[in-house]
């Protein structure tokens, strides 16, 4: 598990199972966090940021996407960033590269990120709007 500690600039891991804390990363202004068995994948004013879960050290920087007003989900090897600027954007984890920016219509307000039933949902604030994206096969 992986908290945002927004009033000390840190994102700490917690091992659930043992009650523990078992480190924490310096991350200037972070937002959003998620985490998989390898990776942490943390929002900051500097870009999304992708830190190794055993090292703590951080292995890939994407300095446009900011999940700040928005967020962030995992699916098998593609990581979900919603951003405000940009919409979504797909990364692949294996290679650590944007593969793929969706666009609205028109600017959307920031939203939260769901990744379930072989499809996209993501909310717009401001807009009042649920959005689901399917997914191909």
């Amino acid at each position: 598990l992986w908290v945002v500690c927004r009033q000390v600039n840190k994102v700490v891991a917690v091992d659930v199972a043992r009650r523990s804390i078992e480190g924490e990363v310096d991350v200037e202004a972070p937002s959003a966090a998620i985490g998989t068995d390898t990776d942490a994948w943390v929002g900051s004013q500097r870009g999304l940021l992708r830190i190794d879960a055993q090292t703590l050290e951080q292995v890939a920087r994407f300095t446009n996407l900011n999940p700040e007003e928005g967020d962030l989900a995992v699916d098998s090897n593609d990581v979900w960033v919603r951003t405000v600027n940009g919409f979504l954007h797909r990364i692949d984890a294996r290679s650590n590269v944007v593969a793929e920016q969706i666009r609205p219509e028109r600017a959307l307000s920031g939203g939260t990120l769901l990744v379930a039933e072989g499809s996209i949902w993501t909310t717009a604030f401001d807009d009042n709007i649920v959005l689901r994206l399917r997914r191909s096969p």
